[in-house]
């Protein structure tokens, strides 16, 4: 089956004609017999619950790709800019195109439609299966859509700076809007599957996390729409100056040099003359990436600016990106525990960053937050899928290995049931590295993993 990226989850809003016209020309319909190899299917002609497809959004690898859409559908549409060069050239946009999910699928007849799709089917099974589907698998398989896409426009705009080209920034608001309905609709599975780090992929991954950490911030500020939009927005083009660090600099292991750190200090000026010399940029985008490492005491830099003159988007990405920096995996530091994050940022709240923010970030994102793998007290070994805002120190997890450390099959547990309503009384007795507990959680990325988790 197709590996899967993106559309509207179920029970999410779908796209409106207004939005799809206004969309740029990279998203064209394609009909389902002159697919080819390497273009990338980004929505259907019908309800994603009616498809075969598991997950949302995808490339066609193989021609058993090709044909299990045209069994599917009659049509789809392609996202020109996520496809391979070559394979949609010569493709107009068609004037006719219909929103995935509207009217024109619903005129299929019964007998023309397929057998229900995965989700579907695992709704018409009993009960028990409901938890599960509901708050672990289809969150995770919708919001992967939205993080795969956000992840692949990060490539595209870095590419398209090393090759000289302007950002496409309407393409980057479209991206963050669907970030920021996946993170109001599913913020565990959000931050789930940010929490998934790879340093070989640090420059790209850390600036979708920051977007989505922002984000977080922000609703938990009780921002309105749009305003979620523009942080996400500023959090997604924040480090795009960095395109133009060397690599010697950039990914070199150990301490930088004076001469190398005024090398690396170059980069919120350089980014924002990227996002001035393209168009269409949000003004609050130029401010957040040229400020996003001053300091409220004026120790930063590329200005010394002080407290007074640092706006609050740039103060809420500020905390987001040191955050997901002290947690991911840099070439020159290891990746340290989210509770020695938040006492780090806590030591230096009122100096550098926002006391208020950095509070506001430990409050949405948990003491156990989701991706955070954990020893229970009876040995075994889980992954924090789930937050409990009631009960923040037992949340809801997957256990993935026994006390000897020997995988098990997956087992959702909510532990703040089980330690009130059994004899059980399982509770976390402390986090533990993926590594040490030989976890990878990469799997929560994956369809065959979650097609395990459905049974």
């Amino acid at each position: 089956m197709p590996a899967a990226a993106r559309l509207t989850p179920a029970g999410s809003l779908p796209l409106s004609t207004e939005s799809l016209a206004a969309a740029p020309q990279h998203k064209i319909k394609v009909d389902t017999g002159d697919l080819r190899l390497g273009m990338y299917v980004c929505e259907l002609d019908r309800p994603w619950l009616d498809s075969p497809f598991l997950l949302q959004g995808f490339p066609l690898h193989s021609e058993s790709d090709i044909e299990q859409v045209r069994q599917a559908c009659r049509y789809v549409y392609v996202n020109v800019k996520l496809s391979e060069p070559g394979s949609v050239r010569g493709r107009r946009a068609s004037s006719a195109a219909q929103p995935a999910n509207q009217p024109a699928a619903a005129a299929i007849t019964k007998k023309e439609q397929k057998p229900a799709g995965f989700f579907a089917r695992l709704m018409s099974r009993r009960n028990k299966t409901q938890p599960i589907l509901n708050e672990v698998i289809r969150p995770l398989a919708a919001s992967r859509g939205a993080v795969d896409e956000t992840a692949g426009l990060v490539r595209t705009v870095f590419d398209d700076v090393r090759l000289g080209r302007s950002i496409d920034t309407p393409q980057a608001k479209e991206v963050v809007s669907r970030c920021v309905e996946h993170v109001i609709e599913n913020p565990d599975a959000m931050l789930l599957l940010t929490s998934i780090k790879d340093k070989d992929n640090y420059t790209a991954e850390h600036s979708l996390n920051v977007a989505v950490l922002s984000i977080v911030i922000g609703k938990h500020l009780d921002m309105d729409r749009r305003k979620l939009e523009e942080v996400g927005l500023c959090g997604l083009l924040h480090d795009v100056g960095k395109i133009l660090t060397p690599d010697e600099v950039l990914k070199k292991p150990g301490r930088l040099t004076p001469e190398e750190m005024l090398i690396m200090k170059m980069h919120p000026t350089q980014g924002r003359d990227i996002l001035m010399s393209s168009h269409g940029t949000l003004r609050a985008s130029l401010d957040v990436t040229h400020a996003h490492h001053e300091r409220l005491d004026g120790s930063g830099y590329p200005r010394g600016l002080g407290e007074s003159q640092l706006g609050l988007y740039t103060r809420i990405v500020t905390v987001a990106d040191v955050f997901d920096a002290i947690t991911s995996h840099r070439v020159y530091d290891s990746r340290r525990p989210n509770i020695e994050a938040f006492k780090i940022m806590q030591s230096q709240s009122g100096n550098h960053f926002d006391p208020n923010l950095v509070s506001t970030l430990m409050e949405a994102v948990g003491v156990y937050p989701p991706g955070t793998v954990v020893k229970l007290n009876n040995g075994e070994i889980a992954v924090v899928v789930r937050a409990n805002p009631a009960r923040k120190l037992l949340p809801k997890v997957m256990v993935l290995k026994n006390a000897k450390l020997a995988p098990v099959p997956p087992r959702y547990v909510d532990l703040a049931v089980e330690h009130d309503g059994t004899e059980r009384g399982l509770r976390i007795a402390n986090t533990i590295k993926p590594s040490e507990a030989g976890v990878d959680t990469q799997m929560f990325r994956s369809a065959d993993f979650l097609r395990q988790l459905a049974g």
